[in-house]
């Protein structure tokens, strides 16, 4: 006799059913709504851009038949740069020789530059120079954005900030 629990074992060929609470319908409904979506939505942009250029052109002026007005013309004088782009050129040319080359800034005090290549590579080596203070400078013995040789020394070191104070006191006291 064959016991009921031998008829409910499964088929090892049977197809196992699909899991229940995963229904293929509502996402295929889905996938397709959204492409609908996006396809009209393409239709739509292709439709309202060919308007709106249609529009854009209609609002256009017609060139003119004169081959002189569809020039370009320049600007009411006066036009201090005969050729801007050619003076630009030089101008980077002068600055990158500058960058790029020893030379005297002022022969005078001993001041050169040197180029920008080796001052990183210096800079890299010494770290920066120790901040100086400026405190000691009386307020107004310069104007804005003046510098002096006086100035230039005390920066570059030659001098001491008490000498250049007691310079400033003699002069302001004369």
């Amino acid at each position: 006799m064959s016991s009921p629990m031998s008829s409910q074992t499964p088929d090892p060929h049977r197809p196992k059913k699909f899991d229940a609470e995963v229904r293929p319908g509502p996402i295929l409904a889905t996938v397709f709504g959204l492409a609908a979506i996006v396809i009209l939505a393409m239709i739509l942009m292709w439709w309202l851009s060919g308007s709106l250029k249609g529009k854009s052109v209609d609002h256009d002026p017609t060139p003119s038949p004169i081959p002189e007005a569809s020039e370009r013309r320049l600007p009411p004088g006066p036009r201090l740069q005969s050729s801007p782009e050619a003076e630009l050129i030089e101008m980077n040319r002068d600055y990158d020789h500058l960058l790029s080359s020893y030379g005297w800034v002022d022969k005078r005090n001993g001041i050169a530059r040197i180029p920008l290549e080796r001052a990183i590579e210096l800079l890299a080596e010494r770290g920066l120079p120790e901040p100086r203070s400026l405190a000691l400078v009386p307020p107004g013995a310069f104007a804005p954005g003046e510098r002096s040789d006086a100035m230039d020394s005390l920066l570059n070191g030659e001098v001491s900030e008490e000498d250049l104070a007691d310079e400033a006191n003699n002069e302001g006291g004369e």
